[in-house]
């Protein structure tokens, strides 16, 4: 690998980690700072890219699209995050419905009918 790819794998970690760090901020100074390091970076990432097609023609696309969108995309998913508010989901697959128990409780995840005591009676 070379030394602009290592980089540039680099500058794309710590974006993401910016992201998710930004996603669990609730301080909005502390977020807007973060993002402002996202995009700092997705400038230094255009450069390395740039570099990087210079070096080498198997790149045959815009960098600069391709930075544009992913500094867009983290800071749509930061703004969504914004919005939600609780944050929930519960640990639970939102998409599968919850299935009765035995017992008749129509909003019990338990399977084996237990109650989720652990014993079976």
């Amino acid at each position: 690998m070379t030394r602009i790819q290592i980089e540039i794998d680099q500058i794309e970690a710590r974006m993401k980690e910016n992201k998710q760090k930004a996603l669990r901020e609730k301080d909005p100074i502390k977020k807007q700072a973060l993002i402002a390091e996202i995009e700092a970076d997705g400038e230094l990432l255009k450069q390395k890219y740039r570099e990087h097609q210079e070096h080498s023609n198997k790149y045959k696309f815009n960098p600069s699209q391709r930075i544009s969108d992913m500094v867009e995309a983290m800071k749509k998913a930061i703004e969504r995050s914004n919005r939600g508010g609780s944050g929930g989901g519960g640990g639970r697959d939102p998409t599968k419905p919850r299935k009765p128990n035995s017992q008749g409780d129509p909003l019990s995840d338990d399977d084996d009918g237990s109650g989720g005591n652990g014993r079976n009676t």
